[in-house]
């Protein structure tokens, strides 16, 4: 399944010490059913990715076989 998503980091924190970091989007890409954004504050400087992370990990259990959510399989690759 194809997911469309914009990521978006921002520095916080006296020295940059945290990260702000969040996804959003839609899927499916081709007939777009749903839309979602993570967003994850005061994270440690470097962890930019990990809205990315937590979306993904999402998707791979509403997707998962035999889920009461949403059912069949899917693939995430990041990008």
């Amino acid at each position: 399944m194809a997911v469309a998503a914009k990521t978006g980091t921002a520095q916080t924190g006296s020295r940059n010490q945290y990260d702000n970091s969040w996804v959003t989007g839609f899927f499916p890409y081709e007939n777009p059913q749903y839309a979602f954004a993570v967003v994850l504050e005061r994270g440690p400087a470097g962890t930019g990715e990990r809205a990315v992370n937590v979306m993904r990990d999402l998707f791979e259990s509403l997707y998962a076989e035999n889920s009461p959510y949403v059912g069949g399989t899917a693939t995430t690759t990041t990008q």
